[in-house]
This record gives structure tokens, C-alpha cells and sequence, in this order.
């Protein structure tokens, strides 16, 4: 099953397909840069945590799903409000963990939360089922649901996968960039040093030049320095196959793992060792990635780690989309979407913030995410 949706969902997500995205994803900063200008002098701390969200529910809209969220508006749309009320019924919880360790037995206990996600849940379900009939009567389209319909002109999906496809598109493609986009420009403002090399490096960079702006290193090392630290996906599961497994550590040996035993990967942990990345692993230091190799495939990593003065990154060791066959199939997508927002923010605003570095407040749920990402807007031409 899951070959049959990849194969038909692999395209969406190819440089062809992805390119002329660019342009609504920035026509969707028009809107957030309106609603900075028009809120309280420059002075004020704006919740970046909240619009970082709504900018990005309105792009996910816009170029997955030819829907306007206008998220970005005091009443929203029917859907955005959904969202949000289904989101914040997620909560990390004692009884949430053991709601996803338990999906049969405890997952299925009613609650509170249970009710309004079931309620939110079916607006969505509406509102995705007009997406796909109205998408269907523009067979020209270009959002990335036209091209869904098209990839699925032989049938292989059903309508019912039709619509978990879109309700992923909507889920994966809105809260974890969100996550990422916020915890970015809040450590900008916090660090005005790595603020400033930023600026100077987009400078001579049109953001309409996405060639070029995806080969910026310091753009590019600050996104991964917060996917690093602050991944939205924070921790994932998966489940022993048929046949069980023997997995190598370092600690226990070879380790027999029978069929259906549930492992955790704890991805921000992993991304927090010192073993792997040096002794100022809870530091945000995009300058890091100047002197990192990242070792592709399953390459052995060397156990010391650096050579010729390069740190050594084994495929398994940075994971903020995964790794593998079920790897995230919108990394491109993520990544274009961080690429010109922190680009496009950073060369109209400058940055600043009251939280102290380290004052960060995280809220883990379904994704990781900072809840008091307060930042100043100062435009650069005043």
C-alpha cells in the first residue's frame, strides 16, 4: 500500500512540479508583511508563533490545495478554524503518551479531546471533499491537488486515500513548517550576530531567484541548525517487522527484537548528543554546518567523527524528515517554503526579541513547537 500512494505521490513533489510554487508562496508574504505593517508600532512584540502558523496554513491552501484560508484574518475561513481548534486539543499528556502506546486499548477510552477532534475533524472532511470535486472540474490546474488528480487519472487511489492524502497535505505541510518557521526567526532575532550575516548574504538575492537562494550556505545552515535543535517532529514510531530483527548497540550487543515490538526513535535526542555533535550540542550555532560532512546512504560513519577537521553526520544521525523509504515526501516542499520566508522576512524586517537565549518555552504534541516566540518587526527602510 504504502508503494502504490508513493508511487503516485512522488511526482507532486519533483523540482518540475515544485517550481512554479514559488510565486504564490511569496505572493503569501504580501499578506503577512500588510498585517505586521498595519499592527502596533514596531516597538511591540508581535506572537510569531501564532502568525507563523497562519502564514503557512494560507501557502498549504494556496499551492497544495487551491483553497484561501485567509488565515490571516481576524475570522479566518471554516476550515482554518477547524484546524485550529483540533490542533489545540492536542496536548502532551501522561494520558496522550499512553493513548499512542496503547492505540487499542487506551486510544480507544472517549474524552473531551476525543469530541471536539471528531467535530473539527468532519468540517475538514467536508471542506477536503469540495476541494477534490472543484479540483477535478480544472483539469489544467496547478496546485499540487491537480496534480494529484492527474498522477491518479488510472484509479490506483481510492477516494477515501484521495482525502487522506489531502488531510496529510494539510496536517504535514502546515504545523511542521509553522513549527520550524517560528523557532527560526525568534533564534534570529536572539542572535543578531547570525542576524546580520544573513542580511549581508541576501543582499545581492532576489527571492525570485530560487535557484541561487537554495545554494545560500548560511541561509541554508540556519534552517538546519533549528531542524537540528528544534524539530518539529521531536520523536517518531515504528513497529519490528514480520520475521522480527537484530539490531547492533553499542551498549548491549546484538539485541533480538520480536515482530510487532514498538520502538521509539527520539529524534531531538539524537540530535542532542554530544557524542555525535561535539560538546556544544544544546547550542544554536549555525556556523557548525561550515566544517560538517553529511555522509549519505548508509555509508559507516568514522567512530572518531572528525576528519581533516570536518565533523562527521551519518544519514541516521539528522533527522528532521525522517529517513529511508518513508522518509517525508515534502522535504523539498518544507524546505522551499523555509528557504524564501526566512529570506523574504529577514531582508524587509530586522529582528528582536525580549526572550533571552534559552528562555524558550516548547510545547510538544503532535509537533514540537515554541509557544512565546514574541518578535519585533522593524522595517530596514526606515
Amino acid at each position: 500500500m504504502h508503494k502504490r500512494h508513493r508511487r503516485i505521490i512522488n511526482p507532486l513533489f519533483n523540482a518540475k512540479t515544485l517550481k512554479p510554487l514559488v510565486t504564490p508562496m511569496i505572493a503569501a508574504l504580501d499578506g503577512f508583511y500588510a498585517l505586521v505593517d498595519q499592527s502596533a508600532p514596531a516597538s511591540t512584540p508581535l506572537p510569531f508563533h501564532e502568525l507563523s502558523s497562519q502564514l503557512t496554513l494560507n501557502v498549504i491552501g494556496r499551492t497544495a490545495m487551491n483553497y484561501d484560508f485567509n488565515a490571516l484574518t481576524p475570522q479566518g475561513s471554516p476550515v482554518s478554524r477547524a484546524y485550529h481548534n483540533a490542533n489545540r486539543a492536542f496536548q502532551l499528556s501522561l494520558w496522550f503518551l499512553l493513548s499512542l502506546q496503547f492505540p487499542n486499548t487506551i486510544g480507544r477510552i472517549p474524552t473531551r479531546n476525543k469530541s471536539v477532534l471528531t467535530k473539527e475533524f468532519g468540517v475538514i472532511e467536508e471542506a477536503v471533499k469540495d476541494m477534490l470535486r472543484n479540483a477535478a472540474k480544472d483539469p489544467d490546474g496547478t496546485t499540487l491537488i491537480h496534480e494529484l488528480l492527474r498522477q491518479n487519472a488510472n484509479n490506483a487511489l481510492t477516494e477515501h486515500e484521495l482525502l487522506c492524502e489531502i488531510r496529510t497535505f494539510l496536517a504535514a505541510g502546515h504545523e511542521t513548517t509553522s513549527s520550524t518557521l517560528a523557532s527560526c526567526v525568534l533564534l534570529l532575532a536572539q542572535y543578531p550576530e547570525i542576524q546580520q550575516e544573513l542580511v549581508d548574504e541576501l543582499a545581492t538575492v532576489d527571492l525570485e531567484d530560487y535557484d541561487t537562494l537554495s545554494k545560500l550556505p548560511r541561509l541554508n545552515a540556519v534552517i538546519n541548525e533549528t531542524l537540528r535543535l528544534f524539530p518539529a517532529a521531536f520523536l517518531t514510531f515504528r513497529n519490528v517487522g514480520p520475521g522480527g530483527a537484530t539490531v547492533p548497540t553499542t551498549a548491549f550487543g546484538p539485541l533480538e527484537l520480536p515482530e510487532g515490538f514498538r520502538i521509539e526513535v527520539p529524534i531531538r535526542g539524537i540530535h542532542c548528543d554530544r557524542h555525535i555533535w561535539g560538546d556544544d550540542a544544546l547550542t544554536w550555532n549555525p556556523r557548525r554546518w561550515d566544517t560538517i560532512d553529511l555522509v549519505h546512504g548508509l555509508n559507516e560513519v568514522p567512530a572518531q567523527r572528525i576528519v581533516n577537521g570536518r565533523r562527521q553526520i551519518g544519514t541516521y544521525d539528522f533527522l528532521p524528515f525522517l529517513a529511508g523509504p518513508r522518509a517525508c515526501i515534502g522535504r523539498q516542499f518544507a524546505v522551499m517554503e523555509l528557504r524564501l520566508f526566512v529570506a523574504g522576512i529577514v531582508k524587509l524586517y530586522k529582528l528582536t526579541t525580549d526572550v533571552s537565549i534559552g528562555g524558550e518555552e516548547l510545547h510538544c504534541a503532535v509537533t514540537l513547537r515554541m509557544t512565546n516566540a514574541w518578535v519585533r518587526f522593524t522595517r530596514r527602510d526606515e
